[in-house]
């Protein structure tokens, strides 16, 4: 009667092992497939058992097994990832298994002087490193990088910064000398001559066309802001003289008498005003440039007449006195306006073609004699004295 309790027993206890130990058996390869594999936590709590393929600043790509055992690949956008753990990985492992380590921001001046981790060894990796509790876990979540941060790629420059600007000559003085041509054929001059009796009109002509004819002489002095245009000062003085004998009748006289005089005569145009230049190289090797000048100032006007005392003279109408030598002089505003192209032997020197026309008209003159008589006259509407002129010229220029 005791015997079979006994057997049953036995047999009762060696199933229960059996169970107990398939059970241990399957915990311990549940254990170690977990422990194989990488691990992604989510912001909903969720756990993704996986392989981690690569990490990016905008998503993390892992792998899973199908139905048929086949991988597929699929990706989760970093701000959906709280944190991960990465599982064991052999030495052998192909490089797209490897995880690529995340983007980090550019280095910034304070972490410069912070001293650089280390990288991990194979032993780190391979083997869990135990902490104290306080600290904090081996796996840390991951922080998306706020929106308003940018990636900056290496050795880029940032926009707010300036490049370096190239040196270059502040101050530029120059020299012009060449000739000047009236635009205007001052037909007022010409018919008061032939008013003070010469008859001949080819006369009057030809003792005022070569006043129209006469020497340009120009200084400027600029100081270049930037390379391309600069500001300054610039004068220009204009000549021109004339001497001719011709015969003048006598208006007093009812009879036709002629008198043969003599007379020399000069125009001087004095510019003086500040000036706007602006240019431009024309060529890779910088030694053709093109220049622009705009001018805005004052312009005097200074008439001379001399007359040989020894033959015949006019007579002032309001004093009735002869006059020997007689002043026209007045002023008005003007301008400048001149194109230039110059070749640099050097970087200090250039030389240059120019061409400018500047524009003159006078309204009224303050008329002077040898007998200190001075009158202010006012030119008739139609008859204003246009002393217009174009210049042309050559000149050189000194850059330091």
């Amino acid at each position: 009667m005791l015997l079979v309790p006994l057997r049953s027993n036995e047999k009762y206890r060696f199933e229960m092992n059996r169970q107990k130990g398939i059970i241990a058996f399957i915990l311990l390869l549940a254990f170690t497939y977990a422990k194989g594999q990488d691990r992604i936590i989510t912001t909903q709590r969720d756990t993704i058992f996986c392989k981690i393929v690569s990490m990016s600043l905008r998503l993390v790509e892992y792998e899973q097994k199908g139905y048929d055992q086949v991988p597929v690949r699929k990706s989760i956008p970093r701000g959906q990832v709280l944190e991960f753990s990465l599982g064991f990985r052999s030495q052998d492992s192909s490089p797209e298994e490897q995880v690529t380590k995340p983007l980090t921001p550019p280095v910034t001046k304070e972490q410069e002087t912070k001293p650089v981790p280390l990288p991990p060894t194979k032993e780190q990796v391979t083997k869990p490193v135990r902490r104290p509790p306080a600290e904090e876990p081996v796996t840390k979540p991951i922080r998306r990088p706020p929106a308003e941060e940018k990636v900056t790629k290496p050795f880029s420059v940032p926009s707010s910064e300036k490049q370096p600007q190239e040196p270059f000559e502040r101050w530029r003085i120059g020299f012009q000398l060449g000739g000047s041509y009236l635009l205007n054929s001052l037909p007022g001059l010409r018919h008061s001559l032939q008013d003070a009796g010469v008859t001949l009109p080819y006369q009057a002509d030809n003792f005022y066309k070569p006043l129209r004819k006469g020497m340009a002489f120009d200084i400027d002095v600029h100081y270049l802001l930037v390379p391309s245009w600069g500001i300054g000062l610039r004068y220009s003085l204009f000549s021109s003289s004339t001497q001719m004998d011709y015969s003048v009748r006598d208006l007093g006289s009812i009879m036709p008498i002629y008198y043969t005089a003599n007379e020399k005569e000069k125009f001087y145009l004095n510019y003086f005003g500040p000036s706007l230049l602006f240019q431009q190289w024309l060529n890779r090797d910088r030694k053709f440039r093109l220049n622009e000048q705009l001018s805005v100032g004052y312009i005097y006007f200074r008439n001379e007449k001399q007359f040989d005392p020894y033959q015949y003279v006019f007579v002032n109408p309001n004093t009735g006195q002869k006059q020997y030598n007689v002043l026209n002089a007045g002023s008005t505003f003007s301008g400048n306006i001149q194109l230039s192209l110059e070749y640099y032997p050097s970087s200090w020197i250039s030389i240059g073609a120019n061409l400018g026309i500047f524009p003159a008209t006078f309204y009224s003159l303050k008329v002077s004699d040898n007998n200190n008589t001075s009158v202010v006259k006012k030119l008739e509407k139609g008859n204003y004295l246009d002393m217009s002129r174009l210049d042309y010229s050559l000149g050189v220029r000194f850059h330091f």
